[in-house]
């Protein structure tokens, strides 16, 4: 299993490998991190309204546009076995209508539609649950 700090680590560096040079709009493993306690609090709620979807995989994507239009995103996908991570570049609006379009239930389906179309140099950050537990300081289903 890998430490929180070299998960970190490793997250950080691939968000600054994809970030366009020169770019005020930086995101880091520490503000993922926070974005996704924020998202899988709602996501909570979600389950406790709708039982059926505990359990399922589910994803969510942040993103950071520049004045130019292009934006650093990244996304994190959870499955019942752990969590996938990946960032790339991309045109914001075109970002957001391939992430509006794509079926929340199917993050496969997600990463290849935005691998195809945007910039995205490594294949997922792939940790298994006890790992993304660690990383998110959360023990809890998701």
């Amino acid at each position: 299993m890998q430490g929180v700090e070299a998960i970190a680590t490793e997250i950080d560096r691939r968000l600054e490998a994809v970030r366009p040079t020169g770019s005020p709009n930086p995101i880091t493993a520490a503000d993922l991190r926070e974005w996704a306690a924020e998202y899988l609090r709602h996501h909570d709620d979600v389950t406790a309204r709708h039982p059926d979807l505990a359990g399922c995989p589910h994803w969510n994507l942040w993103m950071r546009t520049e004045l130019d239009g292009n934006s650093l995103f990244a996304v994190l996908a959870f499955w019942p076995h752990g969590m996938d991570f990946y960032c790339g570049i991309g045109d914001a609006d075109e970002v957001r209508s391939v992430s509006v379009n794509e079926s929340n239930d199917d993050p496969t389906a997600v990463y290849e539609a935005l691998r195809a179309r945007f910039a995205i140099r490594e294949e997922p950050l792939r940790l298994d649950r006890r790992a993304a537990e660690a990383w998110l300081g959360r023990p809890r289903p998701w």
